[in-house]
């Protein structure tokens, strides 16, 4: 019964997550990109949200659609312009609190981001897999 509830929540969280990286997405592109109104993608901001979106809906595709064996190649290209999605977001918050002058804040999350990347390789030092460690 634990176990079914956790699955519940878990399940919950999962549809909460998505939606709210794509609502910080697209409020953070909005304020370092120039943008229009949603229905156009003549911005900047409004194209990256587009193709977003579009990632998402092939996702969602993938995965009700087609055998899992046939949508392997599908998932591997989503995810790395997921992870590109991602690593222009930390770029981009990046330079947003260092262009704001947040200066005690700014030092303090680039601080965070890059100790999130530094202790685990001091934790693991003596059974460390370099590879898997970049890949991951």
């Amino acid at each position: 019964m634990f176990l079914y509830m956790y699955m519940m929540v878990q399940m919950v969280l999962s549809f909460i997550i998505v939606g709210s990286f794509y609502g910080v997405f697209s409020i953070f592109l909005r304020a370092v990109l120039p943008s229009d109104d949603c229905v156009t993608v003549e911005s900047p901001a409004n194209m990256i949200e587009a193709v977003y979106i579009v990632f998402l809906f092939l996702v969602l595709l993938l995965s009700t659609t087609i055998d899992i064996t046939w949508a392997e190649t599908g998932y591997r290209i989503c995810s790395f312009f997921m992870g590109i999605f991602t690593l222009l977001m930390v770029a981009n918050s990046i330079l947003y609190v260092v262009e704001e002058s947040f200066v005690s804040f700014g030092v303090l999350f680039i601080g965070i981001l890059l100790m999130s990347f530094v202790l685990p390789l001091v934790v693991n030092v003596t059974s460390l897999k370099v590879c898997d460690f970049l890949k991951g």
